[in-house]
């Protein structure tokens, strides 16, 4: 882990303006990017090099005006809320105790309502890759690619906490610009296992290595020593002939399918692991291993409503939690 003394030294935090658009640029983004990456978590030391560098780019005369502007706005907007802070500081000061509570529980949802929150829709570049090519991967294949047919009954009876009031809102992106599959990765990351890491701090989803073989491109890991799941990602177009078909049955009969679903199962059977995710963001699968056969839900499409996808995630995660192991295939 980089030491938070050291962090202004050795994080190439300039990158940042330069990869995300300027109308993306804030405080709290350059937050959540330092701290997933950099596992840096000390306010104070991000919130002076994210300013220390805004003024850096307000005064680079080798980059856009634009660039420079919104730099600009955003230093200003700063001094202003600081001042509106201490006006607001002073008024509460003022304030009675349940007046204050009653402000506060204001800015706060249930577990239950931020999980139905529905995930932003993203564009593709017209210069995305479009390319069709996928990992292949050793080990045997499944015996069986089944239908797991009873996911989303489970997941729609299911209740999720709907009593205490301590969530924030969940903060969604969706000006990213997909032209290939590290798009993708961050789209998924920012959107869901941030959020999720936000609201359910026992799971945390990174892309932090597997004990077994393999590199998947995220995994859940449950109090912070058990793996539970692992996820791999994939752009549209490497799953855009099965149309609204089933992995389960394209398996049989297409290659490319058969290379992805290879993937995933020997990701898990290498990790003896009974659950995984496989997502193209627009389409996601939740996949459950039973010794050598393997089990496939419907796609769950991003606009859905009954679940959401973050309803979905939560739920298998909670389902990984409790019986996270399937032995691996070769040992009978």
């Amino acid at each position: 882990m980089i030491s938070t003394s050291e962090a202004e030294l050795l994080i190439p935090y300039g990158k940042y303006f330069e990869f995300f658009p300027t109308k993306v640029w804030s405080l709290q983004h350059f937050s959540k990017m330092i701290s997933e990456y950099y596992e840096i978590n000390d306010k104070r030391v991000i919130h002076n090099i994210f300013y220390k560098t805004l003024k850096s780019v307000a005064n680079d005369q080798n980059l856009t005006e634009d660039s420079r502007n919104i730099a600009k706005e955003l230093i200003e907007k700063r001094m202003c809320d600081t001042k509106k802070r201490d006006i607001e500081t002073l008024e509460a000061e003022g304030s009675s105790t349940s007046k204050k509570k009653k402000i506060t529980q204001s800015k706060f949802i249930t577990l239950k309502v931020a999980l139905s929150r529905i995930l932003p829709h993203i564009a593709y570049s017209p210069y995305v890759t479009s390319s069709k090519s996928t990992t292949k991967v050793g080990g045997n294949p499944p015996k069986k690619v089944l239908l797991w047919q009873d996911f989303f009954n489970s997941l729609n009876v299911h209740h999720f906490d709907d009593a205490q009031m301590k969530f924030k809102e969940p903060q969604f992106m969706s000006n990213f610009k997909v032209t290939n599959e590290e798009v993708v990765r961050q789209i998924i990351n920012v959107n869901i296992f941030i959020v999720l890491n936000e609201l359910m701090p026992d799971y945390e989803y990174s892309m932090r290595k597997v004990p077994g073989d393999g590199t998947p491109d995220y995994t859940c890991y449950y109090l912070g020593n058990t793996l539970i799941l692992v996820i791999e990602i994939k752009r549209v177009h490497i799953l855009s002939e099965i149309g609204p078909g089933l992995l389960s049955d394209f398996y049989k009969i297409n290659p490319r399918v058969k290379n992805v679903v290879q993937q995933i199962y020997y990701y898990m059977s290498e990790n003896q692991l009974q659950y995984g995710i496989l997502s193209t963001y627009d389409e996601h699968w939740f996949v459950k291993r039973d010794h050598q056969d393997l089990y496939i839900t419907e796609p769950l499409l991003l606009g859905s409503t009954s679940p959401t996808v973050l309803e979905a995630y939560a739920f298998l995660a909670q389902l990984a939690k409790e019986r996270p192991f399937s032995k691996h295939p070769n040992i009978i």
